[in-house]
């Protein structure tokens, strides 16, 4: 009886207090990082077209002993869209989502693992580790398409958006998938979204082609050194031109 005169009497406020304590602690985290990371920047944001420019950018959570740092330009004088190729394991899912939580991370207030970066405000949209369901009976390919969806509507609403695609339309067919994809980022691009999409699929990487000075390639490689594969993470314009799957896979024991 009491615990019902207490929420008779003060639970109207108690959607408002956990708002304020949310707040707090999202201001104390960020202003925790800005202490832990004295070298990070505080990015520039800006009111003028739908651009993201980054130098020496770098996944915030990564030891900096071990983090590999890229340019990315997007938007303004660069083209919209990255189509970025690469081999397994070269870190294209990773500079995704180290420009994930950058642009995450500077609209909130806080620093950005980078020597400068200026952004305009966007709406991050991202498919990345889209899943099947066995409850839901979801295959991985419908719940990717269905995550295009949302990417694509909301890209047609008012807000300018950051896309991130990983290994678009992996669940189909070449030609599905390339007929597919062209059109995803085609109407992307036509939306004045920006963003990068990274893919296997060496086909893909004519779409940079047809979206002309709007779109380009970039990858990311490998070397077998010592009978052991190794990776330098940096960020080369252009198609991939090797591939180590079938190295990895021999590297592993399977006998292809």
């Amino acid at each position: 009886m009491a615990v019902e005169r207490w929420r008779s009497a003060h639970g109207s406020r108690v959607r408002g207090w956990l708002t304020a304590l949310g707040e707090m602690e999202a201001l104390a985290a960020l202003a925790t990082r800005v202490y832990e990371n004295p070298a990070e920047q505080f990015p520039e944001v800006v009111s003028t077209g739908t651009m993201l420019d980054a130098q020496e950018l770098g996944h915030p959570l990564l030891p900096v002993e071990r983090c590999v740092r890229n340019d990315v330009r997007l938007g303004g004088t660069a083209p919209q869209l990255i189509l970025l190729s690469g081999s397994n394991m070269s870190g294209k899912s990773t500079l995704l989502r180290a420009l994930g939580a950058s642009a995450a991370l500077a609209l909130a207030g806080g620093t950005v693992r980078a020597r400068r970066m200026v952004l305009s405000p966007v709406a991050l949209c991202a498919s990345l580790r889209v899943q099947d369901s066995v409850l839901d009976g979801a295959s991985r390919f419908q719940a990717e398409v269905l995550r295009l969806c949302d990417v694509a509507r909301f890209a047609a609403g008012p807000h300018a958006v950051l896309f991130l695609l990983d290994e678009i339309l992996g669940g189909t067919n070449s030609d599905d998938r390339l007929r597919g994809a062209k059109g995803v980022l085609t109407a992307l691009v036509n939306r004045g979204a920006i963003g990068v999409c990274t893919t296997h699929d060496l086909a893909l990487t004519r779409i940079a082609d047809e979206l002309g000075a709007r779109a380009t390639n970039a990858h990311l490689v490998d070397a077998l050194v010592g009978g052991k594969l190794a990776f330098d993470y940096r960020l080369r314009p252009g198609v991939v031109r090797r591939s180590n799957a079938i190295e990895w896979m021999r590297l592993v024991g399977l006998e292809v």
